[in-house]
């Protein structure tokens, strides 16, 4: 499947490994694999959780 651009992170919390992201395209749900590219970074994860205003959710658009 090709890969498709669907939002962008604006924020990175390293100490605890969350990205906070815009979706702009499409959609994202647990379970679904997904591919960060940027001038430093590249590497693929899959979804695990997943939250909208600290409640946890199954997708999001």
């Amino acid at each position: 499947m090709a890969e498709v651009m669907i939002g962008k992170v604006t924020d990175y919390f390293a100490k605890i490994g969350v990205a906070a992201l815009v979706i702009n395209n499409g959609e994202l749900s647990l379970g679904d694999t997904i591919h960060f590219v940027g001038h430093t970074t590249d590497f693929e994860q899959k979804i695990n959780s997943m939250q909208i205003e600290h409640q946890a959710v199954d997708s999001a658009k």
